[in-house]
């Protein structure tokens, strides 16, 4: 056997050996599990494991950084420790869950958020929100999707869009963007109490999309002082 014979058998068996093991994942990848809880209506914790996946929702493609999060925002699939089988949860049902994952902490709670529509009936809904930053402030995540039209493969079919939100108990959630009442950061961070000669220190440029670094820097400051 000559030298191009053996190095074209050994690509060969390099490609089966790949491709057998994406197989394996793939049959497999709803079995991926992942210490979590939900939160009742009745604000009760239960203990389980939350269904994770390694696939795309949308695309079906796989996922080389992580798991899939996307759907997380509208429901998750999770089982109770003492209970046999998954059970899917949606905003309407549960106040939100928790699990961890290759060491990180992941939470979403249910909000009702505003959406932009012409029917009336579609103007607010429920999501859940990933939790971003959790200090003086909490900074909220929604992701959502819509089609695109122009899209030539399957991994251009959806335009995702993300959306930032800021909550305290005293003053509820508000969306972090710019309009006619809420010009700049500042004007924002103002409305939920952040001192005065912290927000000069903020330009009235900066970016909408960079709330987390201004709100753990807002944490510093207050405790320096």
């Amino acid at each position: 056997m000559n030298l191009n014979q053996n190095y074209s058998r050994h690509k060969y068996l390099i490609v089966l050996v790949l491709f057998i093991g994406l197989f394996s994942i793939h049959t497999d990848c709803n079995a991926i599990e992942a210490p979590g809880y939900i939160i009742t209506e009745k604000h009760d914790t239960i203990s389980g494991v939350v269904q994770l996946s390694w696939f795309d929702q949308l695309t079906g493609g796989f996922i080389l950084n992580g798991v899939e999060q996307d759907s997380f925002y509208s429901r998750v699939v999770f089982k109770g420790k003492d209970e046999h089988q998954f059970l899917t949860y949606f905003p309407e049902s549960i106040l939100g869950f928790g699990f961890r994952y290759d060491g990180v902490n992941y939470f979403y709670q249910r909000f009702e958020v505003e959406r932009y529509s012409i029917v009336v009936n579609e103007s607010h809904q429920k999501r859940f929100l990933n939790l971003q930053y959790k200090g003086s402030l909490e900074l909220y995540k929604d992701i959502t999707f819509i089609e695109n039209p122009h899209a030539s493969t399957s991994h251009e079919k959806y335009i995702s869009f993300s959306s930032y939100y800021l909550f305290s108990p005293k003053k509820g959630l508000m969306r972090a963007e710019k309009n006619k009442q809420y010009k700049n950061v500042g004007d924002l961070f103002r409305y939920y109490g952040i001192e005065d000669k912290f927000i000069a220190t903020i330009p009235n440029r900066a970016n909408f999309n960079e709330l987390k670094g201004w709100l753990a820097l807002y944490d510093y400051w207050l405790w320096m002082k």
